[in-house]
């Protein structure tokens, strides 16, 4: 299997998303133990919660990209290439 930079994509995105959720329990552990049970602490976990859910949808768009539509460009790239239809002067 020629090695592509992407063979190991789903153990990279499970690896970042485990940081992400632990990064998050331990910053909201950290506020609610600082600053007590207010409305600082809703303030605090809604923000810390938003944030959380952006780097994971942001992680799975990368992904989406890399998995699903590099490897289409390549192809279609191959066939156009292949059946002369586009001219690359440094082929």
């Amino acid at each position: 299997m020629p090695a592509t930079g992407f063979d190991n994509t789903i153990e990279v995105v499970a690896v970042v998303v485990v940081v992400v959720v632990v990064v998050v329990v331990v910053v909201v552990v950290v506020v609610v133990v600082a600053v007590g049970v207010d409305v600082h602490v809703v303030v605090a976990l809604v923000v810390v919660i938003v944030a959380a859910v952006v780097v994971v949808i942001v992680v799975v768009v990368v992904v989406v990209v890399v998995v699903v539509v590099v490897p289409l460009v390549v192809v279609v790239e191959a066939l156009v290439v292949s059946n002369g239809l586009w001219y690359y002067p440094h082929l």
